[in-house]
């Protein structure tokens, strides 16, 4: 399950990083096929990843080290801050999540979108 939604994870971050407008309802449906917080810890080590190989310029420490081409992408395209303010826009909604379950996961998810869509539009590089 974890590959999986680590699958889903890095085309989702492809979409949040290459569209202006990245469309909700295709992450939506990435993000459906799997437990709602194992997609959100996916999601968030894959921005993690993104802001530790822009800074340390070293794979050794990375989640996803066999994905650096994605990562240094990512990277090129939003500064340190913006990839840090993605990050924790993603762990504020797991930990929301984790402490109330009844949070709806499609209202959760559509608003991290357009969270980290204007995150990216403010901190491009």
């Amino acid at each position: 399950a974890f590959f999986s939604a680590r699958q889903e994870a890095i085309k989702a971050a492809e979409l949040l990083m290459t569209y202006k407008r990245p469309s909700v309802f295709k992450i939506g449906e990435l993000a459906a096929k799997h437990e709602p917080v194992l997609f959100l810890e996916t999601l968030f080590c894959v921005f993690r990843d993104a802001l530790m190989l822009l800074i340390n310029k070293d794979a050794e420490y990375l989640y996803n080290p066999d994905k650096t081409a994605l990562l240094k992408s990512i990277g090129s395209v939003v500064t340190p801050a913006g990839l840090y303010k993605i990050s924790e826009k993603i762990s504020n909604t797991i930990d929301a999540k984790r402490t109330s379950p009844g949070i709806n996961s499609t209202l959760a998810l559509r608003s991290l979108v357009f969270g980290i869509t204007e995150v990216r539009n403010k901190c491009l590089k």
